[in-house]
């Protein structure tokens, strides 16, 4: 967590406390609640358990995992392919002077509580952070006279885990579609817990919980202090929200504010969600779910927040749709299969698409549909071939409806009939 001071007093008090108090630094965010609700509401929301199933609209936090190190570092990270996590650089290295991280210091563990014998964990086979961080790492302390990785919006890693995750269907990634501003967003990590009128100081917490917040600064164009070589025209991405209270009284992203970090102006309402939080201390790293075409994605990665987590905190997140060429050069799967899940033996059930069969290739092949070579464009939506129909388009919200790009018409796939059964809107007839 960076906090940013603008007077010369309070820089100095700041280095200070970093000198003798280095143990104190708190680079890690995690999730704080309404000091007027039960923590469990939270804890159950996380569960999606009873009315916060999946089913009731939620997304689906079993994706969220614990990353550790030997040396006790704790984040957040999230499955978004069946051997692939995403999280905040800073999690694995966080300044300058930081060691490179050692892959084989590393586990990944999903599961409610991280610490608990019925936790599954998995060993890391290499982690990737993303060259602008490596650019822009913070000085430790943090530096008044530049803008660092964090406050840039580059705070973005991947981690390859050693063996694919079986059985948990992986978050959908957004790296393509435009958040809307004023619209819900969702955060699940672990670590120290914690209410808005105290702060996150309960240190001795390992469950994972759950809050939401209202989208209140989106950020796509940052200019980096330093350009990395393989990337010279990339630019860093920002998301934000900030801690409302019951009162009404912490609304610190409203217009009359002053700004935070390069988030620019903007306005917020001061009026608290049923279920308002904040990240906190150990929550870095964590996913903010967006609902993006009736899909909730990953839209950000939480990277700093401003307070230690009471209300009016600003929590930031770096923008994963900034970082499109970057995922897709590490993961090859294709896209629209990312957020399938493994069911072994190369078999992978997707939700919308349903079971298919592969095999390190663009070439599947479907339960119903048979062989079609696939081209995602995001996690969400597919171009397919298929040697009978030629090129179809579909996606999560429309499929099994398909969109053929020779005849210019849509075909309704009837899900389950063996061989396939299609529709012909343009000729009103079926065709097997």
């Amino acid at each position: 967590m960076k906090i940013r001071y603008q007077d010369l007093f309070k820089l100095v008090v700041l280095v200070l406390m970093h000198s003798l108090f280095p143990v104190l630094e708190a680079t890690n965010r995690r999730v704080a609640w309404r000091d007027d609700l039960q923590s469990t509401t939270y804890l159950s929301l996380s569960e999606n358990k009873d009315s916060f199933s999946v089913t009731n609209g939620y997304p689906n936090f079993t994706s969220v995992g614990a990353l550790t190190d030997t040396n006790g570092t704790l984040g957040t990270g999230t499955l978004i392919s069946s051997n692939w996590v995403i999280t905040a650089a800073h999690v694995l290295k966080d300044s300058k002077i930081a060691a490179d991280p050692v892959a084989s210091d590393w586990t990944f563990t999903l599961g409610l509580d991280y610490q608990s014998e019925d936790a599954s964990i998995y060993k890391v086979d290499s982690i990737f952070i993303h060259p602008a961080w490596e650019a822009n790492l913070p000085s430790s302390p943090p530096s008044e006279e530049f803008y660092e990785g964090d406050a840039l919006g580059v705070d973005i890693a991947l981690v390859k885990l050693q063996n694919p995750v079986k059985g948990i269907t992986p978050a959908i990634l957004n790296l393509s579609d435009s958040e809307t501003l004023g619209e819900i967003v969702y955060f699940s990590g672990f670590g120290d817990s914690g209410n808005g009128a105290t702060g996150a100081n309960n240190k001795e917490n390992t469950t994972r919980y759950a809050a939401c917040n209202i989208l209140d600064r989106l950020v796509t164009d940052v200019q980096l202090t330093n350009q990395p070589a393989q990337y010279p025209f990339l630019r860093g991405g920002l998301l934000a929200i900030d801690f409302d209270s019951p009162q009404q009284n912490a609304n610190l992203l409203g217009s009359s504010e002053e700004q935070v970090g390069l988030l620019g102006e903007g306005d917020s309402s001061p009026a608290v969600l049923s279920l308002e939080g904040t990240t906190a201390s150990g929550d870095s790293g964590c996913a903010a779910f967006h609902k993006i075409n009736g899909v909730w994605s990953i839209v950000g990665v939480n990277s700093y927040g401003t307070t230690d987590s009471i209300y009016g905190d600003v929590a930031v997140f770096t923008r994963t749709a900034n970082f499109k060429e970057w995922i897709n050069s590490l993961i090859p799967v294709p896209s629209a299969l990312r957020a399938a899940q493994d069911l072994g033996s190369n078999w992978f059930f997707l939700e919308w698409l349903g079971y298919f069969y592969s095999s390190d290739s663009d070439w599947v092949y479907h339960m119903e549909l048979g062989w079609i070579y696939l081209h995602g464009s995001d996690d969400s939506s597919i171009w397919c071939y298929s040697a009978e129909l030629g090129w179809l388009w579909s996606n999560s919200t429309v499929y099994p409806y398909l969109y053929q790009s020779q005849t210019q018409t849509w075909l309704w796939y009837l899900k389950g009939s063996m061989p396939a059964q299609l529709y012909n809107f343009s000729q009103a007839s079926w065709s097997i």
